[in-house]
């Protein structure tokens, strides 16, 4: 009996140790569209594994506002596969669309563009005019900006906003303790860049 303990319990530290961490990089909206009750987003998981409890929270246009929202899905997804997710039926034409998807999974909030690439990532920072750091964030926040001066304004994601900020200078802190935990996305007045997303805790 102790025997079999020992190989059990060496069997599963084997699996825990390669199990490997997803991050929002193995992800990709590859559609989105209308069916006859709900909206469908077709998200691809590229690399192995498994996420749990994998949802779409919204979907949201170029400006940030809530085009479709969903709900949580009690399954989940297997790499390599790509699997659709139900939202709320919008009137939407999604054959020319641009813009977000915020993708729930684990403990982790991913927003996916669409079509498919993604926010905050490095190839990215060359588009944002700021970033931010840490990133989840509890009480403060560090803004790096490349095109001043501007205001930044926080998004909910229902496109709701919270909270906005005069910025000046190159690099500037600001508190957020005010903010409840979720995700943000913060986007400069100055022009039209991308919406950076940012997730307190």
């Amino acid at each position: 009996m102790k025997k079999h303990i020992l190989i059990l319990t060496a069997l599963l530290s084997t699996l825990f140790i390669q199990a490997q961490t997803i991050s929002c990089s193995s992800f990709c909206v590859t559609n989105i569209y209308n069916d006859s009750v709900q909206t469908q987003v077709s998200i691809q998981m590229i690399d192995s594994g498994f996420v749990n409890y994998p949802y779409v929270m919204a979907i949201l246009d170029q400006n940030g506002n809530t085009l479709s929202a969903g709900s949580m899905f009690y399954f989940g997804q297997i790499g390599e596969t790509t699997q659709d997710y139900p939202s709320s039926l919008s009137n939407t034409d999604w054959s020319n669309f641009t813009g977000t998807v915020i993708f729930v999974y684990d403990n982790d909030t991913c927003s996916l563009n669409y079509p498919c690439d993604l926010l905050n990532s490095p190839e990215d920072d060359l588009d944002l005019l700021f970033t931010v750091f840490p990133n989840p964030a509890t009480t403060f926040i560090n803004l790096n900006s490349i095109d001043l001066p501007t205001y930044i304004t926080f998004y909910s994601t229902q496109g709701q906003q919270i909270k906005r900020m005069y910025v000046e200078s190159e690099k500037q802190s600001m508190a957020i303790q005010d903010l409840s935990a979720g995700t943000y996305f913060l986007v400069s007045e100055r022009s039209n860049s991308k919406p950076y997303l940012l997730i307190k805790r």
